[in-house]
Order: C-alpha cells, then sequence, then structure tokens
C-alpha cells in the first residue's frame, strides 16, 4: 500500500516544508501539528510517489532525477503528475535540464533513481548554459 503524504513549497519564504495537516475551512497548511500554516493559495504542493530512490530519499512532483542503466549511461529529468499517473520527463542538454526530448514515460523504477534536486529549491538546473 502506497502512503500518502505532500510536501510544499513557500515561494514567499522561500523554504520547502513536510505538510503534517491541511486545514480546508481556511486554506491553511500545517508543517507540524501545532504549529503557524501557510496560506496554501501561495504554496507547490507536492505529492510523494509512493517510492524511493537508490539513497532511501523520497521522490515526489517537481524533483529532478538521474535514473541509470549502468555506470556510464543514464538519464536525467522531471517528475510530474499527469493524466493520473507520475512521469518521468527527460530533459537534458549539456548535462542540465532545460529542453524535453520526448514524451513524458511513466515513472519507471527499473532505472535506480536518484534525487538531485527539485524545480523550486534548484532552478539553476533548468537553466540553459551560455557558452
Amino acid at each position: 500500500m502506497r502512503k500518502i503524504k505532500f510536501r510544499a513549497w513557500d515561494e514567499e519564504s522561500k523554504i520547502m516544508f513536510d505538510i503534517a495537516r491541511f486545514d480546508l475551512a481556511d486554506y491553511t497548511v500545517y508543517p507540524h501539528l501545532f504549529a503557524s500554516g501557510f496560506i496554501g493559495e501561495r504554496l507547490k504542493i507536492m505529492q510523494y510517489t509512493g517510492v524511493d530512490d537508490v539513497k532511501g530519499t523520497p521522490i515526489y512532483e517537481g524533483d529532478i532525477l538521474k535514473m541509470g542503466i549502468t555506470m556510464s549511461y543514464y538519464r536525467r529529468g522531471i517528475v510530474e503528475f499527469e493524466n493520473g499517473y507520475f512521469t518521468f520527463t527527460e530533459m537534458w542538454q549539456k548535462g542540465l535540464l532545460i529542453e524535453c526530448e520526448e514524451k513524458p514515460d511513466p515513472l519507471n523504477y527499473y532505472y535506480e533513481p536518484e534525487v538531485l534536486g527539485n524545480r523550486y529549491e534548484n532552478p539553476e538546473m533548468l537553466k540553459e548554459v551560455k557558452e
């Protein structure tokens, strides 16, 4: 059975946090049971995929992954939720994630995924390198 959990990115304060509870009455999200909350409308909410990477790090929507086939060959891409399932969209050029090379695939766990970062805390991984 897949564990259901969420995390959130607050763009204003630039922090990522695990969500302990949602208060649907006032649209507030709480990082801890007895902490002050964040207004949900300004947050980017991400769901856990139900899978951890090779180091035991939980994989969420928005994570940038390295999926290896051998020690010398791997794919990099981003996890998204699309059409009812999690997808892995390969994006690469010169080792950075900047353009989509193929249509999104269902997140395939065969390639031993490794979380490299995420689109919110590591936006530089999604930018083109100027030479």
